[in-house]
């Protein structure tokens, strides 16, 4: 365990044992924090709720004793921010969503502790710095800490959350766009750009996918990378650079093409260059991965390949485009509506058994990419799409701008 998580937030999305939903209450964690420590046989998770319930005690009479100064911050419309800033992809999917849905909604004053030890990212701060007080002073970390935890005061993501099924994120995003043409941020990003960065990427492709690295967590959203060689292969004879981002255990292509490299991102540094060279690319291929989330923040076109789950579809864009895993019982695909009334929209590792999660293939992915490109043109029958839209309508994802492969929706019509 690293120490240094003792003095994070408490997660603002939890699993109370049986589901994922809001933060818990301090009641609620008392009640599931002693059946754990009684029953529980993980001792390393022990350990972790009985800090967590330390700290939201802690927490708790903090603010009974701060009681006044807690109305002072509500009635002056302050608001704390409360995400998970310490994984790569909830920091941007979360900060980014409820800064849209105050301009849209409630104008209020938000603020986020992001001192850079619980940041996963500590440039992400400097882009945003105009829309929300960003606090990265540590002892005024330690004094605001416990006020994020506060019901009164504070702001959760779980609104928009994927395990929401009643999730607005897709919502938030389409009618913010239709209210605001141009954001902000942007301008703030161009000047990063300009700062940092001098190479020209307009030719670049750039890849990153979920692979399966990351076996600690829920596996569904891994992604087995040489579905992908024959689309790299294809870009490369057709002339673009193709970038793939990667950590120290990722498995190696070894394509021997001047135009193909694999880059390492590990320090601060590597993760501001990977989102830079993403914001001046072509297009970016990728998974449902903490990367993807650039897609919030970037005007670079995003193709959302092996999407999973699909309760929100986690590209916003018009230029954007996606296709998702599918469910088959033996030699039989699940319908769209099947998958929804199984709720494998939200859960997906909840599937029952005899039924397995299918990849995308490589055909699906390169014809894809070829449309995403406009490079070839494929068309389905407006009956087919608007039988999509029917199946996905009760969703979150309804609203999203992003369009689904044509040629994923012709080859894959036995879902719908």
């Amino acid at each position: 365990m690293n120490y240094k998580n003792i003095f994070f937030p408490l997660y603002p999305v939890e699993h109370n044992g049986y589901t994922w939903g809001e933060r818990l209450t301090l009641f609620s964690r008392l009640i599931i924090g002693i059946r754990e420590i009684l029953i529980g046989k993980n001792i390393r998770y022990k350990f972790i709720v009985l800090i967590n319930i330390i700290k939201h005690l802690l927490f708790y009479f903090y603010n009974l004793l701060l009681f006044p100064v807690t109305i002072l911050i509500y009635f002056f419309n302050f608001r704390f921010v409360h995400i998970s800033s310490w994984q790569i992809g909830s920091y941007v999917h979360q900060l980014d969503t409820i800064i849209k849905q105050n301009k849209l909604n409630n104008k209020l004053r938000l603020i986020l502790l992001c001192p850079n030890f619980i940041c996963s990212n500590t440039f992400i701060s400097k882009i945003y710095d105009e829309e929300i007080i960003c606090i990265k002073n540590l002892i005024s970390y330690f004094l605001f800490l416990p006020f994020i935890h506060n019901p009164l005061i504070s702001i959760v993501p779980w609104d928009f959350e994927t395990q929401n099924r009643n999730s607005i994120f897709n919502k938030i995003h389409r009618d913010f766009f239709k209210k605001f043409k141009k954001n902000t941020i942007h301008v703030k990003i161009n000047n990063l750009q300009k700062k940092y960065f001098k190479r020209e990427y307009k030719n670049t492709i750039c890849i990153h996918l979920r692979d399966n690295y990351y076996k600690s967590s829920n596996t569904d959203r891994n992604v087995n990378i040489f579905t992908l060689k024959k689309t790299i292969n294809y870009l490369l004879k057709k002339k673009f650079k193709v970038i793939r981002f990667i950590n120290n255990k990722s498995k190696k292509l070894h394509i021997k093409n001047k135009n193909y490299s694999e880059l390492v991102i590990k320090t601060e540094e590597d993760k501001l260059n990977q989102f830079l060279i993403i914001n001046s690319s072509r297009l970016v291929i990728g998974s449902q991965s903490g990367v993807l989330n650039y897609n919030l923040i970037s005007e670079t076109p995003f193709l959302l390949t092996n999407a999973i789950p699909i309760n929100n579809i986690m590209v916003v864009k018009k230029k954007d485009m996606y296709i998702f895993k599918k469910f088959k019982k033996k030699n039989n695909f699940l319908s769209l509506k099947e998958i929804i009334s199984h709720n494998y929209h939200i859960n997906p590792e909840k599937i029952k058994k005899g039924i397995k999660i299918i990849d995308n293939n490589e055909n699906e992915i390169l014809n894809s990419t070829k449309e995403i490109l406009n490079l070839k043109k494929f068309t389905i029958n407006s009956k087919l799409k608007k039988k999509y839209s029917s199946s996905i309508k009760k969703i979150g994802a309804s609203y999203t701008n992003a369009k689904i492969s044509n040629y994923f929706l012709s080859k894959n019509r036995m879902i719908i």
